[in-house]
């Protein structure tokens, strides 16, 4: 029997983005869960080695219990040699859009080494955001 190739970047990206629609299950560690479904994903090639390929992932969530959308960051690590996908959301941090922009802007408001971090993103996002001169 032939053993299946290595997916390519190409197609590793591509399976990726196929997960949208899919059923999302969230399970606490004192095992409570969520029930919901992948609405959209942005995903980012991060780092590759000869044994490992590393993409990180920003989820849109729509949990049953919930009005509001939710937002997961996390990554995958696609094992080459096993050709298996590794899911990290065991150790990421999901929550709302509003309570993710609390968090945030208390950090910001609270920590100079935090501020940085959004700077350079609306330095980069300029157009996209309409911000001037951050």
């Amino acid at each position: 029997m032939k053993m299946k190739e290595v997916l390519s970047r190409k197609e590793q990206k591509e399976y990726l983005y196929d997960k949208i629609g899919n059923p999302v299950k969230f399970t606490y560690p004192e095992g409570d869960h969520l029930i919901g479904e992948l609405m959209d994903r942005y995903v980012m090639f991060e780092s590759e080695d000869d044994l490992v390929t590393y993409w990180f992932v920003i989820d849109l969530i729509k949990f049953v219990d919930y009005d509001e959308k939710w937002i997961r960051v996390s990554y995958y690590r696609y094992k080459k040699k096993q050709r298996k996908w590794v899911f990290a959301g065991q150790t990421s941090i999901s929550n709302t859009i509003n309570y993710l922009a609390r968090l945030f802007a208390k950090a910001v408001k609270e920590k100079k080494w935090v501020r940085p971090l959004f700077k350079e993103v609306c330095k980069q996002c300029e157009k996209e955001l309409n911000v001037v001169n951050v």
